[in-house]
Formats: C-alpha cells, sequence, structure tokens
C-alpha cells in the first residue's frame, strides 16, 4: 500500500483478492488510520502443519533406507514425543530448543549424544521451512565436543570376551577387530568384494571405498561364514541380537565398567592396534577410512616409539 497527497485530498490504495482499490481522503491521519484498519483487518491466520506429518517426511526423505536409518528413526520418534500430542510445528521454538537441551542434560547425555540430536533436529526443520515458508527457525547452538578417552581391548580382555561367544559369532567379531569395519560395513558386503587376501568395502560413512589386506583369522572368519551357507558375508548376524550377546560377554568377562564397552570398540582396538605397532598414521586413516586425519590422531599418543625416533634423530649432529 502507499500514501500519496493529491491535490487537496491524500489519496491511499490497497490490494484486494488481486484488485487494486483506491480511496481518497480529507486528511494524512485519516488515510494512515484506513491503511493501519484494512492492515490489521487483513491478517489472516497462520496455518502450521503438523509435527508427527512433516518430522516423518523429513525422515523418510533423509535417512529411511540409509545406514543411520534405525538410529535417526529413534531420534526423530524422541523428537515428536517430546513435541506433544497433536503439535504443530510453532512449537519449535529457540525456549523450547534450550528446554530438549536441558532435559538431554537431565538424562546424564554426553555432549556428542545431544549434538547428534540436535544435528537430527536442525535437520527436520530445515526440511520443514521449506514446507512452511512463515516458520521461523529457532536458534541451535552446538556443544563443541572434547576428544575424549579412546577405550580399546588389550589381549587379555580380548580372549576373555570371546570365548563366551559360539563359534559363529566368535568368527564374526574376530573380523572386526582384525579389519576395523564398522558393524554396518562387516555385515554389508557381498562375496565378490572378497577375493581370498583382501576385501573392499564400497558403502562407509566417508563415501570413499577402501580396500584392506586381511589377517590369517579374518580369512578364516569369511570361509567359516561361507562353508554355512551364507548367501553373502555373515548373513547370519542381526544388530540387536549381537548386541544382547556382546553385554552378556562383557559381564561375564568381568570388565571393570563393562558397559563402556560396546561393539563399536572393536574399532577402537584395531586402529590402536595398528597405531601402537607402528603402522604410519597417514596409512591408518587409509586403512580405517577416516575421512578427517583429526580422527585418526586421537590415537597418535600410542606410537610414543615415533617421538623417540625424532629424539635420535636430532641427537644426529654433524
Amino acid at each position: 500500500m502507499a500514501i500519496r497527497k493529491r491535490g487537496a485530498s491524500w489519496q491511499a490504495d490497497k490490494l484486494v483478492e488481486g484488485n487494486r482499490v483506491r480511496k481518497s481522503f480529507k486528511s494524512e491521519l485519516e488515510a494512515r488510520r484506513w491503511e493501519l484498519e484494512s492492515t490489521i483487518t487483513s491478517v489472516q491466520p497462520v496455518s502450521y502443519p503438523n509435527v508427527r506429518q512433516v518430522f516423518r517426511s523429513a525422515y523418510d526423505h533423509f535417512w529411511r533406507g540409509t545406514k543411520n536409518d534405525r538410529d535417526q528413526y529413534r531420534i526423530v520418534e524422541w523428537l515428536i514425543d517430546e513435541s506433544g500430542l497433536n503439535a504443530n510445528l510453532s512449537v519449535w521454538t529457540t525456549t523450547k530448543v534450550r528446554e530438549l537441551v536441558k532435559l538431554c542434560l537431565d538424562k546424564g547425555n554426553t555432549k556428542a549424544t545431544i549434538n547428534r540430536k540436535l544435528s537430527c533436529l536442525s535437520k527436520v526443520l530445515k526440511y520443514a521451512k521449506q514446507e512452511c515458508d512463515h516458520f521461523v527457525m529457532p536458534s541451535i547452538s552446538f556443544y563443541r565436543e572434547d576428544m575424549g578417552r579412546v577405550r580399546w581391548l588389550t589381549d587379555d580382555e580380548e580372549r576373555r570376551i570371546f570365548e563366551h561367544f559360539d563359534v559363529y559369532e566368535y568368527y564374526f567379531v574376530s573380523f572386526l577387530v582384525d579389519t576395523g569395519f564398522r558393524f554396518s560395513e562387516a555385515t554389508g558386503f557381498e562375496w565378490s568384494d572378497y577375493n581370498g587376501s583382501t576385501i573392499t568395502c564400497w558403502r562407509n560413512k566417508s563415501n570413499h571405498p577402501r580396500t584392506i589386506p586381511l589377517t590369517l583369522r579374518a580369512r578364516r572368519a569369511l570361509e567359516h561364514s561361507r562353508k554355512a551357507g551364507d548367501a553373502r558375508p555373515f548373513e547370519q548376524i542381526g544388530y540387536e541380537r549381537m548386541r544382547d550377546h556382546w553385554r552378556v560377554a562383557c559381564s561375564g568377562a568381568g570388565l571393570e565398567r563393562p558397559e563402556e564397552v560396546t561393539l563399536h570398540t572393536l574399532r577402537h582396538t584395531c586402529c590402536s592396534r595398528l597405531v601402537q605397532r607402528g603402522l604410519d598414521i597417514r596409512k591408518v586413516q587409509v586403512w580405517m577410512g577416516h575421512k578427517d586425519i583429526r580422527v585418526t590422531l586421537r590415537y597418535a599418543h600410542l606410537a610414543p616409539n615415533d617421538l623417540q625416533l625424532g629424539a635420535s634423530l636430532l641427537e644426529n649432529r654433524a
């Protein structure tokens, strides 16, 4: 709308259902009052989509059928529950996000866990923004994560844990610790990816295929799976069942704080042993499939001999 002086009168105009309406007034004050009244009466109630519908649509769009399907589904369903029954998108304000973070802290979630939940929330809200232009994105602040302590298994701890598995599962966890593959990677191979001495991981977190040589034990693990008649390596392994058996094995092994030792600890163990036994840190990065060298450097302190070599080099004066 616009107000302008036309001769002795003041003129204002506006759009009504796509048609321009123009009206004249004796004073500017009357014209502005009409403008204000028109603005107020023309405001329509704002409609927001249902949280449950838009969040599940975002999950289908980003994660369904991916390697992160299960974890992201749990977070999305949790966010829906925390939104409230039949809530619409407008509940997600900056204040609501802060309340969510406080709830996570009260539950004892780590900074890393909270960041994963906030990352999921941010992604679904950005998706929702595309469906609802008038939705205002809340401010979401992430925690700066500490490097943290890396938990890995000693040879003795490995032996004590592994003796609690049957033969098939023993070979599977042996394969994990000798390759450093993630669970999703180790259960996603085809027989064509294995040539008898190496195996190629095509689908992984960093989206960079990698081929690694196999230890004798890892090769035996694959051959045991083949002899079991598996159409693909370790097809009899399911995550939920394996996770439960792992927890029982760790408790039975008499570990201190067994709850801190997970299946993913086997990946940490592989990386730690590679570093401890002298493999160059860059080669360790390639072996593990770390996209960022900073992830691999978390293990660098386990190779003190490298630093000792540096001291020896400095001693060699001309």
